[in-house]
């Protein structure tokens, strides 16, 4: 069943990002389908890396952080589904500093299955989505070379690796900063 929303989600999110890249003209549209192929390639290899690494060295988060994102938001996700709903602030782990991503995770835990691979897999996915940002703003403002040669920058970024491949409010936040400046 993990297998299968880790699958389902891959494939979902694949789309809605060849969608998103089909927005934009044929000559941007090439350049962010290079992006795409290499961000997938580069990041779900560190994705996997750091996910074995955390399973395998821990109980499979990589902080308190990460641990508590996956628990109220699998303890919310699991409410829904029983048709409660109730903001975070009814959890113990004091949600009310950042109820955004928890709601977030609830989503995606209730459409795709509790498990923390599945959140992660998001913010990887926003990971991409902030070096298209970052391209399509070094192409407007300088050139379509300052564009590629940042957003493949970003993308190699061993700090936004890390944290894109864990369950971190941060990614979320840097996409939703970058989509303003956008």
């Amino acid at each position: 069943m993990i297998f299968f929303g880790f699958f389902f989600e891959c494939i979902f999110l694949i789309f809605c990002t060849i969608l998103f890249i089909l927005t934009f003209n044929s000559s941007k549209r090439k350049d962010l389908f290079k992006i795409l192929g290499f961000g997938l390639f580069y990041k779900l290899l560190f994705f996997f890396f750091i996910n074995t690494y955390v399973s395998t060295y821990s109980d499979g988060f990589a902080f308190q952080d990460d641990y508590d994102y996956h628990h109220v938001s699998k303890e919310m996700s699991e409410n829904w589904v029983q048709g409660q709903f109730y903001s975070p602030k009814e959890i113990k782990y004091q949600a009310e500093k950042n109820p955004g991503y928890y709601y977030l995770n609830a989503l995606v835990y209730s459409v795709f299955g509790a498990n923390e691979i599945n959140a992660r897999l998001v913010n990887l996915f926003l990971s991409i989505f902030i070096s298209f940002y970052i391209f399509i703003l070094g192409n407007t403002i300088f050139s379509r070379n300052v564009g590629i040669f940042s957003a493949f920058t970003f993308l190699l970024l061993p700090d936004i690796n890390f944290w894109s491949s864990l369950q971190f409010k941060d990614i979320t936040v840097s996409f939703l900063t970058i989509t303003i400046f956008y």
